[in-house]
């Protein structure tokens, strides 16, 4: 990474979704875009390089909200910086026993976790219980990213300028469901 790219700092970094087409269809892999911090620290030009599409569009769309702080320009320079990133989507398998992470900071421990196209499922005590996916926020370290600074080699040199940053986003299977009345 050049000087400017470490100078150039997330302040505001939402992370992606992992679709749950994406993850229905078992889709997993790399997306790469390149960003342009301008002078004002926000993006003025987002590109993505590679990807699945399912997997770029909620990667674009988390990015675009990004926001950064900018240091380390020298004076009379232009105040523009290349930030080069990958995100590795992996589909693993839920942890066990699992903690849920529920909306409003609440949560479930469950010896067992599976999740439904329409619902997730967890057993707890012998217990199988419901609950709807959209009030799962985590699980425990899964469906969230983590950073990591990756050295630029010579293949990634030639597709993304600087080798940059990679995340990765990791969820667990998503199961097809059906009901009784479907057939």
């Amino acid at each position: 990474m050049t000087q400017d790219q470490l100078c150039c700092i997330p302040s505001n970094a939402v992370s992606p979704v992992y679709p749950r087409e994406a993850r229905l269809a078992g889709i997993q892999g790399e997306v790469r875009l390149l960003l342009v911090v301008g002078e004002n620290n926000s993006i003025t030009e987002l590109r993505a390089i590679s990807g699945d599409p399912f997997l770029v569009a909620s990667t674009m769309n988390a990015v675009r909200q990004w926001r950064f702080m900018i240091g380390g320009y020298l004076v009379g320079t232009l105040r523009q910086t290349d930030v080069p990133l990958t995100f590795a989507f992996k589909i693993e398998d839920p942890p066990t026993p699992a903690s849920l992470h529920l909306k409003k900071g609440k949560g479930i421990r469950a010896d067992s976790v599976r999740d439904f196209t329409d619902r997730m499922e967890h057993t707890a005590d012998g217990r199988t219980h419901h609950i709807s996916s959209g009030f799962v926020t985590g699980i425990n370290a899964c469906a969230r990213t983590s950073m990591i600074c990756k050295p630029k080699d010579k293949e990634e040199a030639n597709s993304i300028p600087g080798g940059g940053l990679s995340f990765v986003i990791r969820a667990i299977p998503l199961v097809p469901w059906h009901s009784c009345e479907s057939g």
